[in-house]
């Protein structure tokens, strides 16, 4: 993502305090900070005290909401995961849960927006029937989808409860590119961890960096950071896998991190990045991102997503049209009809150009 240069300050100082901390409070407005830059108060206020620097009380407070809110959130995962491990249901911890609770420094520091969980697919009618038993109802679009796509045409669906709470059960671990061998690799490769009590899986460092590089937004590009700098990774594992799931903006993903500190990316893997072949309607895609017009945003939309619409089309030995296309896009948004598609991007248009 093209990541402005307050975006990069902030960056710097949640992941390493000290006079980047300083710069940042001193041309910063707490009460005008964008919707987007909330996700990375808490560790910049988690680290900042770690290290002595002082700061506002009003961040200290958000920090301790982060894990007041996530405690809801793994009560949740907790009563899925015990009623899943009942039913001998093969389980791996996705997502916002897995970041804040195994690669954080606590769960205060990374807000829980959504529980994700991926299972084998051929375990999918039971994991419906145990989340049904536990009062989860599929999301009103997803429920009617899943009334006309087989699983073998998507790779997720979304649940809901009645305190709100949002849950995407996942059986491929890369939506816009799923395959059964990588998925295979993934479980192979995945690390025990506890919760409590319980004992489940998660993904292993490397495989959490790559799932998280395929999302472009600060919040994941924060995410990737926190795990170049805490975990052990295999870059050409990395560089593999990526080149497989046809991962977008490769190389700009890896110029963001050297950008926020040399150490996270090594010299060779970033100018190897750059030597991969990228698409035109990659470049394209990523080119509208920095732009706020309407045209601009129709055309990061539409090209993002029908990038991840053709390589969903390519694995499953499908022709791309129009009328599926559009499908896609009301199942990817979570939207009841079409004409919620445009309404929806006049409001991320908003909120973009807002920010």
């Amino acid at each position: 993502m093209a990541l402005t240069p307050a975006e990069l300050l902030l960056l710097q100082a949640a992941l390493f305090p000290g006079p980047t901390t300083d710069a940042w409070l001193k041309q910063t407005v707490l009460e005008d900070i964008a919707p987007a830059e909330h996700a990375v108060l808490a560790l910049l206020a988690h680290n900042s005290q770690t290290m002595g620097i002082p700061i506002p009380v009003k961040l200290v407070g958000l920090r301790r909401r982060t894990w007041y809110a996530n405690q809801f959130q793994f009560d949740a995962l907790a009563i899925i995961l015990r009623a899943l491990s009942q039913a001998n249901i093969d389980v791996l911890v996705l997502g916002d849960a897995a970041l804040s609770l195994w690669i954080y420094p606590e769960p205060s520091t990374r807000p829980v927006a959504t529980l994700e969980i991926l299972i084998r697919p051929e375990q999918l009618d039971t994991v419906r029937d145990v989340l049904r038993n536990c009062g989860w109802v599929l999301s009103p679009s997803d429920a009617r989808f899943g009334m006309i796509i087989p699983p073998a045409e998507i790779s997720f669906i979304r649940w809901h409860n009645n305190k709100k709470q949002l849950l995407t059960l996942h059986w491929r671990a890369f939506p816009q590119f799923p395959s059964a061998a990588i998925d295979a690799e993934l479980w192979a490769r995945a690390r025990m961890s506890t919760f409590g009590e319980l004992t489940m899986r998660t993904l292993a460092p490397t495989d959490q960096f790559v799932l998280t590089i395929q999302l472009h937004s600060l919040r994941y590009l924060l995410d990737a950071a926190v795990i170049a700098k805490t975990q052990s990774l295999h870059w050409e594992q990395i560089l593999r896998l990526t080149i497989q799931t046809a991962t977008p903006a490769l190389a700009e993903t890896f110029n963001d991190l050297h950008a926020i500190a040399e150490s996270l990316v090594p010299a060779e893997i970033q100018r190897y990045a750059w030597t991969l072949p990228i698409s035109k309607l990659e470049h394209w895609a990523y080119s509208a991102q920095s732009r706020s017009s309407l045209s601009a945003t129709l055309r990061q939309l539409g090209v993002r997503h029908w990038i991840k619409y053709s390589r969903l089309c390519t694995a499953l030995g499908r022709h791309p049209s129009i009328t599926s296309f559009l499908d896609f896009l009301q199942y990817t948004w979570g939207k009841h009809n079409r004409y919620q598609i445009l309404r929806y991007v006049l409001t991320y248009w908003r909120n973009k150009h807002h920010e």
